[in-house]
């Protein structure tokens, strides 16, 4: 099975400044190619397809390509697959480049969870932001004393003292 060293990657060899890490719980049967699997999504979510698509150069699928950075299977079969298993459990890790939605969270939520929900049991369980992504936010514009002030609200509850 040859799988393209571009998306299949160590966490170690990507840039941490270049990528929103997506971890996945995903359930698969018995039979499932995961690693495959996760390919797949990382390719959907970011180039869309395994076929080359005119003006798609080497330069823009390594920039825009999602790189899967880690397939863990809990619990572990490591020397087969024991009788009567009809679903192995995987925790897949994705990186996607975040150049590619920049900093509007929508775009970021459309390209981890987008196509890949109705991709059987995929559940986006957590995301990593490097600094330079995070940057990008000035943070909320009112702040939670100026939301009061503007709804009418004074401290409630445990904010009181």
């Amino acid at each position: 099975m040859f799988i393209d060293p571009v998306i299949m990657q160590f966490p170690e060899n990507i840039d941490p400044e270049r990528f929103v890490i997506a971890t996945y719980y995903c359930a698969a049967k018995p039979t499932t190619n995961m690693v495959k699997f996760a390919a797949a999504l990382a390719i959907e979510q970011t180039c869309g397809t395994w076929l080359k698509v005119p003006g798609e150069t080497p330069e823009v699928r390594e920039r825009a390509i999602g790189r899967v950075v880690g397939v863990y299977e809990a619990p572990a079969y490591q020397i087969g697959i024991p009788e009567g298993v009809t679903e192995r459990n995987f925790i897949v890790r994705i990186a996607y480049p975040w150049q590619n939605f920049g900093a509007q969270l929508s775009m970021l939520l459309s390209t981890v969870i987008g196509n890949i929900s109705s991709s059987g049991k995929v559940k986006l369980v957590d995301l990593e932001f490097p600094k330079s992504f995070l940057k990008e936010f000035k943070g909320p514009k009112f702040g939670v004393q100026g939301i009061r002030e503007l709804l009418g609200v004074g401290r409630r509850g445990r904010d009181q003292g």
